[in-house]
């Protein structure tokens, strides 16, 4: 595998490869100072759910011209690893590589920075596939989510209590005026989202990471219906109820009814971008077909590989999405596909079955599921996070 090089000022291309690193078992990376002269110093320090706690895992100097290899012998969340010169000022040159005799199981591509410099540099690495997150406070079903971010988002439901995410804990905030259960829900952030309808309600309400306050009903009572939104002024709601096609978008203000559907849906999910940009797939039998809104019209797309129904979504745009779990009561699944604006292709699968779940995320790559159902009925708090496979660079 060739290098990927890059400096302090680069946006670094995509690293990961083989598919899923998390519980694989032991696995080992080599961090190489290739400096001709200085010295490197090195703290490695890990992240295991459910705690979502930072501990030290090793520490060490690694001298000009030399390596270390770092074995991993238990499942992680993420690994975060500080590197800096020992030489204040001074320039140095490292990569960081896979040490494996299976590469079936690698963490990541070679990369490498070599412009590091005596202040402290953190590269975080979060494994390709699903990783077990932080368990919510309360146990869900049937409930709705909203956020920015794999790390940033909201639930609220089973019940009116909400709690939001931070990437590592969950806390609670206000409760919701109104039980909304079977509802639908868009927003922007952790702190900016509408919920709307349930069983059998039009209300709605938007947070403000305070506090929920009514807004407008829609123009009809819906449930089990799905939505797509930019934040909690700006959002459309279609379907739901006893199978209707039916849409409307709110501005902040007022629900107006768009277009409807070309095809009847509840127990679907949807992801987009604005109120103007979002895709809907599958609902009840199940169904696979899926369909685009682009503020006028409705047009069909490919359909999923897998008919799903009771199932979750998270995505950027209408082009730019993920679908994971539902199926049949009979036969739920944890498999999860991505869609580009053309095809749909399998993903990792989550690592248990989900129906009646909630999911937040940022695009196609980054997601977070909660909550939901599993193949036992039972009702659930546990969470996973979807990753694309994904390091990031910070400088202090």
């Amino acid at each position: 595998m060739a290098a990927i090089t890059g400096s302090t000022a680069d946006t670094l291309t995509e690293l990961w490869t083989w598919g899923t690193a998390y519980n694989t078992g032991a696995k080992t990376i080599r961090i190489s100072n290739t400096d001709t002269a200085n010295s490197l110093d090195f703290e490695v320090r890990t992240i295991v759910y459910p705690n979502g706690i930072e501990d030290t895992y090793a520490t060490g100097t690694i001298t000009a011209g030399n390596f270390q290899l770092i074995e991993f012998d238990r499942d992680l969340a993420q690994i975060n690893l500080y590197i800096k010169s020992t030489t204040s000022g001074a320039s140095a040159a490292f990569t960081v590589e896979n040490y494996l005799t299976n590469p079936n199981i690698g963490l990541l591509q070679v990369f490498k920075d070599p412009l590091i410099t005596g202040s402290l540099t953190k590269v975080t690495i979060v494994p390709k596939g699903w990783s077990n997150a932080a368990s919510m406070n309360t146990v869900r079903t049937d409930f709705v989510a909203f956020g920015s971010s794999s790390t940033d988002g909201t639930v609220a439901g089973s019940g009116n209590n909400a709690e939001s995410f931070n990437g590592t804990t969950w806390s609670y905030v206000a409760s919701m005026n109104t039980v909304h259960s079977d509802s639908a829900a868009f927003g922007s952030s952790s702190t900016d989202g509408t919920v709307a309808g349930g069983t059998i309600i039009a209300s709605a309400e938007s947070f403000n990471g305070t506090t929920w306050s009514y807004v407008a009903s829609m123009n009809i009572a819906r449930y089990y219906f799905a939505a797509f939104g930019s934040s909690s002024t700006d959002g459309t709601v279609a379907g739901g109820t006893t199978i209707i096609a039916s849409a409307e978008s709110f501005n902040g203000t007022t629900w107006s009814y768009v277009a409807s559907m070309n095809t009847a849906r509840n127990d679907f999910a949807a992801f987009g971008s604005s109120s103007t940009d979002g895709t809907v797939a599958g609902g009840d039998t199940p169904i696979a077909s899926a369909e685009s809104f682009n503020g006028t019209t409705w047009s069909y797309v490919a359909s999923m590989n897998t008919a799903r129904n009771r199932f979750a979504a998270f995505g950027s745009s209408s082009t730019d999405g993920t679908v994971a779990g539902g199926g049949t009561l009979i036969a739920p699944t944890a498999s999860a596909e991505s869609f580009n604006g053309t095809t749909w292709s399998y993903v990792a699968s989550m690592n248990i079955v989900r129906y009646y779940f909630a999911a937040f995320g940022s695009s196609s790559t980054d997601g977070t599921v909660a909550g939901g159902d599993d193949s036992f009925n039972t009702a659930l708090a546990s969470c996973e996070r979807f990753s694309g496979g994904e390091y990031k660079w910070e400088y202090t």
